[in-house]
């Protein structure tokens, strides 16, 4: 054999046996060596869209899991609406940081073991959401567990005589005016808890940005493995509904378990205060525990997975082989390549106006998504005075009963009807309509705001017993047996507090009577008062449920349709990098989100913590609900509407005839698309074979708008 038959010590020969080994292997379960015959029958798109659905689902429950937290974790670590709306946006920074690069790089590498790959570092990231637990202690163990209270001027001021301490009428206390010393001694302490919770928010944000770096795989690559693999188009739609029917599950999983974690005291054994104390605060840190366990799970199956599920016709064989051999041939050139192609692929983007207008419609839903239904579960809490255990199962509820049904309908439709892009327009420009409208009128479901005895815009307004002492700076709300709210048990006159093993009870309150027959009986003794706001009965939170139920259903029901428009509008060679690259645009625009959102719900604020010694604000307590509930609905309205005039923009253009789906060409070319894979193949058996130059552009079948 002469020496230009062979390459490095290999004959033209063996490398072609070599290639062929190497095609077989790539559509064989295992890893490396590990490739037991058992293991065989894993190489099946069902199988696979099950395990991808399970472990999206995994991951999705992370965020719906912090969303159900929000209160909880601004009361522990002193955080105000808006600063939580940033760390809500950190997993998005992320996330832009790596899509692009993931879903232009990552097509030629192996999708599944990628996946798992990132499972893991998911599973990492909630282990690191651990840490602050750990480090500064579970927020239940202070001496002045009035504590969680807000304050309305100074915060957690400690006073003399043991009454006081614990938040009751004490007229012993003598003058509360504190010396130079214990002003001193108080600011220190307040400086070391805020530098606690500024290192504790530094743990919660860096967390959050490896999750949103974990999360691009499954966004940007987890569709096309599907669209890629599955044997013919409509197979990838019912797919696509299956997956996404599996992948809502995930915020009902994660509000549910949030709800589970919320009724454990945040210590695992202050059992005697209630859930519906102000000042419990709920076990969230261990949740992420269970996460992190379940995602690292879920992840190994994916493992085993082929990096081709689908077998190849002659012209994918010889393109994946002729990728092969540039790879081969020098990975840090074929980077470089890549590189040199990007600038040019984001601008084949750019020209298409389905894609561009796409992307100003993905901005409107991501803004709603990120910023209303993050802060839902708080808002329900807060204006309907429920405990997040039962708001974050409404929540979750509300995803359960409508995300999935209408994901699995989306799949079955867009499969069984294989809809024109037309169709699919008009679907979805529907859908956006009856989604805005059902926004607008969840503003018709108000509740009545609490009005508390001697308290009004936030400061004591009129004092009962004066001679209590009390410090009107303490915001920790009680509901006494005659049905009516007080600012602080010492406000409401009492003198007594007892315990049992599951709830507080304060008696011997002197402010507190009983003859107010108008008012129901909430069933305490006379003159007594338990923790918290009294329960106004709202029934209206039903009738919010039951719009936000239509409104996710809405959403859901043409969301395949919707991204058949997206997929089908652009080059195949280009679709991984247009899943980046919108995901890119969208969450870039959209990562002030929470924080305006925050702000939003900040704003109607009436007792918010003041942190002592200049330390700024902390949470809020007590909102202004009628203001609440109107700019938070009018917000979200307002970008409803704006993303229903895109999705009118983008039906306008599938309606010109020169708009189609590739599906509709796929239908007129299967037969002759066969014969050319029989004659390639024919071809290649016959003569030798070489490489591809795929710098070279390929022509697409994709026919666009001129």
């Amino acid at each position: 054999m002469t020496a230009k038959e062979t390459k490095n010590g290999i004959s033209h020969i063996d490398r072609k046996v070599l290639k062929r080994q190497a095609s077989s292997t790539d559509r064989t379960c295992g890893v490396g060596s590990c490739t037991p015959q058992c293991i065989q029958p894993m190489a099946d798109m069902r199988l696979f869209v099950v395990c991808i659905g399970i472990f999206s689902m995994c991951y999705g429950m992370g965020q719906p899991y912090l969303s159900s937290f929000t209160s909880t974790l601004e009361k522990r670590f002193s955080l105000p609406s808006s600063k939580m709306g940033i760390l809500m946006s950190t997993d998005n920074a992320g996330f832009v940081v790596s899509t692009v690069l993931v879903s232009h790089f990552g097509r030629h590498t192996h999708m599944p073991r990628l996946f798992f790959g990132a499972g893991c570092l998911t599973s990492l990231a909630f282990i690191i959401m651990i840490f602050p637990h750990f480090i500064f202690g579970s927020g239940m163990d202070t001496g002045d567990m009035l504590g969680g209270s807000a304050a309305m001027g100074s915060n957690n001021t400690t006073l003399g005589g043991s009454n006081t301490q614990e938040g009751l009428c004490d007229t012993t206390a003598g003058n509360l005016t504190l010396n130079s010393s214990n002003h001193e001694r108080t600011c220190n302490n307040q400086d070391t808890e805020s530098n606690s919770n500024n290192i504790a928010f530094g743990i919660f944000a860096t967390a959050q940005f490896m999750f949103g770096v974990c999360t691009s795989p499954f966004f940007t690559l987890g569709l096309v493995y599907i669209d890629d693999n599955a044997q013919t188009k409509r197979q990838s739609s019912a797919y696509y509904g299956v997956l996404f029917a599996i992948r809502m599950l995930a915020p009902v999983l994660g509000y549910l378990v949030g709800g589970w974690m919320s009724t454990i005291p945040a210590d695992v054994q202050s059992f005697h205060i209630s859930p519906r104390d102000p000042r419990f605060i709920g076990a969230w840190w261990l949740g992420y525990a269970v996460l992190a366990i379940l995602m690292f799970l879920s992840g190994v199956p994916l493992l085993f997975f082929p990096r081709h599920l689908k077998k190849l016709t002659a012209k994918e064989k010889k393109r994946i082989d002729a990728e092969e051999s540039n790879a081969m041939g020098g990975g840090f050139n074929k980077a470089l390549v890549e590189m040199k192609d990007l600038p040019r692929a984001i601008w084949r983007l750019c020209k298409n106006p389905v894609y561009i207008i796409a992307a100003i419609g993905g901005v409107c839903h991501v803004y709603i998504y990120a910023g209303y239904f993050s802060f839902l579960p708080k808002f329900i809490q807060s204006y309907y005075r429920l405990p997040i255990s039962t708001a974050s199962v409404i929540t979750g509820m509300s995803f359960a009963l409508a995300g999935s049904f209408g994901n699995i309908a989306s799949g079955i439709m867009s499969s069984k009807w294989n809809m024109s892009a037309r169709t699919a327009a008009i679907g979805c420009f529907a859908s956006a309509v009856i989604s805005a409208a059902g926004f607008a009128s969840l503003m018709l479901f108000p509740c009545n705001e609490p009005k508390i005895q001697g308290f009004q815009m936030g400061r004591v307004t009129e004092l009962c017993d004066p001679s209590c002492m009390c410090d009107t700076s303490t915001f920790n709300p009680v509901c006494g047996s005659d049905n009516l709210n007080y600012a602080s048990p010492c406000l409401a006159g009492c003198t007594t507090m007892q315990r049992n093993n599951t709830e507080t009870l304060y008696s011997n309150c002197g402010c507190i009577n009983n003859i107010n027959a108008s008012l129901p009986s909430n069933h305490l003794v006379d003159g007594s008062a338990v923790p918290g706001v009294c329960d106004p009965g709202c029934k209206t939170v039903w009738g919010f449920a039951a719009v936000l139920i239509l409104i996710t259903l809405a959403q859901s029901l043409f969301g395949i349709p919707g991204m058949k428009i997206l997929l089908r509008c652009v080059d195949q060679q280009d679709r991984a990098l247009a899943f980046g690259v919108l995901t890119a645009i969208v969450v870039v625009c959209a990562l002030p989100s929470p924080v305006i959102y925050g702000s939003v719900i900040d704003s109607t604020c009436l007792v918010q913590q003041e942190l002592p010694c200049g330390g700024g604000r902390g949470y809020c307590s007590l909102y202004d609900l009628q203001p609440l509930r109107v700019r938070l609905h009018v917000l979200t309205t307002g970008l409803k509407i704006a993303a229903t005039l895109t999705s009118l923009v983008t039906l306008v253009l599938c309606w010109n005839p020169k708009f189609k789906f590739d599906d509709e060409l796929d239908k007129s070319s299967e037969e002759s698309k066969s014969e050319s894979d029989t004659d390639d193949h024919e071809l290649t058996e016959m003569l030798p074979s070489k490489v591809v130059d795929i710098d070279k552009p390929q022509p697409s079948k994709v026919v666009t708008m001129s």
